[in-house]
């Protein structure tokens, strides 16, 4: 792998803390420019919506001041009809802005209305006495608004405002002077005021959204509806695009108009695209010049390391007389020189490692010879001893048994211990024989179904004259989740389970002992546990009792006897036949071993318990 390379790994690192810093600098710097710039951008929409909102209220104002002069200060009421129309007609040639102006007197009689184009005669106007605009202008004596409506006539948005006329010596409203005003000369006025620019955009809309100036005019044609937010910053526009979008509001009564300045985000921040161009060259051009200085350095540093590397390979592969010659004063030819040393100390052991692996070799083919004499020594031995041991039980049972002339009780006696004593004896040479027999791997294990139930039942009449002549409870109990069958060699496990129930008794002055068979379907394992209240194992010796010939007392003068061999060869025949067997145990309280043994895919479990005799000494007389 490349990356497997200290050449490569050392450019990349001294690389990386070149530009890391760069760009952690670069991506700070372009973050806050960013806000700036956004700022700035948000700052200029807000500013350019400001000033259209001004315009747009400038203009209103001018329209309405340019009304009261007319009818306050000239005294339009008070001249005659002709010589009114004749004023506001001109006034509706001069400013373009004017679609129609109608004046009402106070009863709501419409005295005359002049539309941009047509002049209509008094005697074909309706009376306005109903008209909402009038009567609020009349009442209030204020300049009143209608919202924006679309006029078909015009094709234009206009909107109504009315001026209430006061009379120049009773100061009553005699009057209501009502003018409408088109859009399309609003927005060509303000919005050329503005100066946009080619990625700026100013339009004006009603309460509603809908949008009632634009320098586009189809918007305004199709009544195009666009629900401005309320607060200034990015936001998609009029056009779904990405832009920078601010407003600014014109009350008027009734009414509000809300004024609308964008620009695309693009163009607002394009300093910064341009920032992060010029950022992106100098960080290319600092990387290539970094890389530059550090492939020198790296090499300066990676060449002698290199050739220490090629000599420990050789070293290695078993050529322990190569060595470097590097003559630097630094570290480097210090590690080398004592690399050097190293090497020199590397093929000395090398050469005394051979000696010993030698003399192990003859020591190792010596121990396997003896321990092969042994096992065979043994093995003799114990069939040697079992041919006459046998002879002595059976003439002994012979004696006994009166079958050569009566005995009296001493005689008797004498013989019983005989026979006691030469089975001990037989069972000590079978136990040699067995753990023989394990060691050299000739022991066999049968592979076959039994029946848990059946080996226990046998075990607990087998071990209730021990129990009673101990002077002990012995109770066995099986789980009702145990399988009618097992595969395995149910002799040895009958071994296992003998060899355990005696230690129990052998080891347990008073109280109980207990064997109990349960099963874990889950692990595909039956159980068997064996628990005394006898004198314990000290935690020490947990892990040594196992061990051939190992007894807590080793001593002569011990309270308990025995060879040593009984958990040993359990142990062994445990592992043989695929399980496992722990011990857990407190001193003066009793100790629970437990044999975990595997169980056949084919048992079948028994539905019903199978009552085992659970005898106590009590019961047993």
């Amino acid at each position: 792998m490349i990356f497997n390379s200290l050449r490569v790994r050392l450019t990349l690192l001294f690389v990386t803390l070149t530009i890391v810093p760069l760009l952690i600098t670069g991506t700070l710097i372009t973050l806050r420019a960013t806000d700036n710039l956004r700022n700035l951008a948000i700052t200029s929409q807000e500013q350019v919506a400001r000033q259209g909102a001004l315009s747009l209220s400038a203009f209103f104002s001018e329209r309405e001041n340019e009304l009261r002069v007319l009818t306050d200060v000239y005294g339009m009421t008070l001249l005659q009809p002709d010589v009114q129309r004749d004023v506001l007609l001109t006034l509706l040639t001069e400013q373009p802005a004017y679609h129609e102006f109608v004046l009402v007197n106070a009863e709501g009689d419409t005295q005359f209305q002049l539309t941009r184009g047509q002049l209509v005669v008094t005697d074909d106007l309706p009376a306005r006495s109903d008209d909402a605009l009038f009567q609020q202008a009349l009442t209030t004596r204020e300049v009143t608004f209608n919202p924006v409506y679309f006029n078909e006539i015009a094709r234009d948005r206009l909107i109504t405002f009315a001026v209430p006329v006061e009379d120049l010596f009773t100061g009553q409203v005699s009057h209501v002077l009502i003018a409408e005003i088109r859009f399309q000369a609003i927005g060509e006025e303000i919005l050329r005021e503005l100066n946009l620019t080619a990625a700026e955009d100013v339009y004006i809309t009603d309460i509603n959204g809908t949008i009632i100036a634009h320098q586009n005019p189809s918007y305004v044609l199709r009544e195009t509806v666009f629900d401005a937010p309320e607060t200034s910053g990015r936001h998609l526009g009029l056009t779904d695009s990405d832009v920078i979008l601010a407003t600014a509001s014109i009350p008027l009564s009734n009414t509000e108009l809300i004024v609308v300045a964008e620009t695309s985000y693009r163009n607002a921040t394009q300093l910064l695209l341009d920032l992060a161009q010029l950022a992106i060259v100098i960080t290319l051009v600092t990387l290539v010049i970094s890389a530059a200085i550090v492939a020198w350095v790296v090499s300066r540093v990676v060449n002698p390391i290199s050739r220490l590397s090629r000599v420990a390979q050789a070293i290695r592969a078993g050529d322990f007389s190569q060595r470097t010659t590097l003559t630097r004063k630094d570290e480097i030819g210090q590690f080398a020189i004592a690399f050097n040393e190293m090497s020199d100390a590397i093929q000395k052991r090398e050469a005394d490692l051979r000696d010993q692996a030698d003399a192990l070799r003859i020591a190792t083919a010596r121990a396997k010879e003896a321990a092969r004499v042994k096992g065979e020594f043994l093995a003799n031995v114990s069939h040697e001893l079992r041919t006459p041991l046998n002879a002595i039980i059976g003439f002994s049972d012979i004696l006994l048994a009166g079958m050569s002339g009566p005995l009296n009780e001493k005689q008797t006696h004498k013989m019983s211990r005989l026979k006691d004593n030469g089975m001990r004896l037989l069972a000590l040479i079978n136990d040699l024989l067995d753990l023989t027999r394990i060691e050299s791997g000739r022991l066999e294990v049968m592979d076959k179904a039994f029946s848990p139930y059946a080996v226990a039942e046998r075990i607990t009449a087998q071990m209730e004259s021990l129990a009673l002549k101990s002077n002990l409870a012995f109770t066995t109990t099986i789980s009702p989740d145990v399988p009618a069958s097992v595969q395995g060699d149910e002799n040895r496990v009958e071994q296992v389970i003998v060899n355990l129930l005696s230690n129990a008794f052998k080891f347990t002055r008073a109280g109980s002992v207990t064997l109990n068979i349960n099963a874990n379907h889950a692990n595909n394992t039956w159980n068997i546990e064996v628990t005394d209240t006898g004198i314990g194992i000290p935690p020490h010796a947990l892990n040594v009792i196992f061990e051939e010939f190992r007894q807590l007392d080793g001593s002569y003068s011990r309270a308990y006897t025995g060879s040593g061999l009984g958990l040993a060869i359990t142990r062994n025949l445990v592992r043989v036949m695929g399980g496992k067997i722990s011990v857990k145990s407190t001193l003066d309280v009793g100790s629970t071993f437990t044999v975990t043994l595997p169980i056949s895919l084919e048992s079948v479990p028994v539905t019903q318990p199978l009552e085992v005799a659970q005898r106590t000494k009590e019961e047993a007389v």
